[in-house]
């Protein structure tokens, strides 16, 4: 069985979770006069849903170990596509609502410890209260930029090279498990890809792409490809420059 670093999502006292879990709620509220056989089938529940995001992301390929799962309550809302009004980009709202409430609940179990380094797989549950139509692709947009928003998880969101969703209908609980756990790929993402070390200040750095030499870390540290002056043997400003400024304008001068 894989570790789990489950984040339980239940705003009341839970005897089977573990010590010291978090609390990853959204909009969720009980009544005073709630009974313990209510919050027994909610701790089961709770349970059930991390089991099955678990064993989602164990699929797509994640190392099963150290699993980081957790649940948000509430409607899960699809990433819509940013609107253009008179030359002015907005968001609608309640994706923007949605993704801060997920990276709230992130937060608020302090995620998983330590970010991802390396690739990550992401597998989610989204339970909905109706049949409406959505693609389970924009639900998980929203998902990952949640998570993006919290910082607590990975450092960058090109590190998820595997996905999973799954849409489910449950009218009166409307709510969604998500799992995260690092990913076995040959596109390597993170601290995994491959490091070098500027041969100009020595720092290591990882280029932006396997196909670049990568010799240096920035503009700054890249020597400028000079020519060599053909009257007096200093460097000139430019490759395609045969003189330096000053014996330039020396000849200039001595032309008039």
């Amino acid at each position: 069985m894989p570790e789990i670093m489950t984040k339980w999502p239940l705003t009341c006292d839970n005897e089977d979770a573990p010590a010291g879990a978090g609390n990853t709620t959204r909009g969720l509220t009980r009544s005073s006069g709630t009974s313990r056989e209510g919050l027994a089938v909610d701790a089961t529940r709770s349970q059930l849903d991390i089991l099955r995001a678990t064993g989602l992301v164990v699929a797509t390929g994640a190392l099963d170990h150290d699993v980081y799962a957790f649940r948000v309550e509430g409607e899960p809302i699809a990433k819509s596509r940013v609107r253009v009004e008179k030359s002015r980009r907005y968001a609608v709202g309640r994706t923007d609502d949605a993704e801060l409430d997920i990276a709230n609940a992130v937060r608020r179990g302090s995620g998983p410890g330590d970010r991802f380094a390396g690739n990550v797989a992401v597998a989610a549950v989204f339970y909905r209260s109706n049949r409406h139509r959505v693609d389970v692709d924009n639900l998980l947009k929203t998902v990952l930029d949640g998570i993006t928003k919290s910082g607590l998880v990975w450092a960058d969101d090109d590190q998820v090279t595997a996905v999973l969703g799954v849409i489910e209908h449950d009218p009166a609980h409307p709510r969604i498990a998500v799992a995260v756990a690092n990913h076995e790929s040959t596109m390597l993402r993170g601290d995994a890809r491959r490091t070098r070390t500027c041969e100009t200040c020595g720092v290591a750095f990882q280029p932006h792409s396997d196909r670049q030499r990568g010799r240096y870390c920035s503009l700054a540290c890249r020597p400028r490809r000079v020519q060599i002056c053909t009257a007096c043997g200093g460097p000139t400003s430019a490759p395609h420059v045969v003189r330096c400024l000053p014996c330039h304008n020396s000849n200039q001068r001595g032309t008039r």
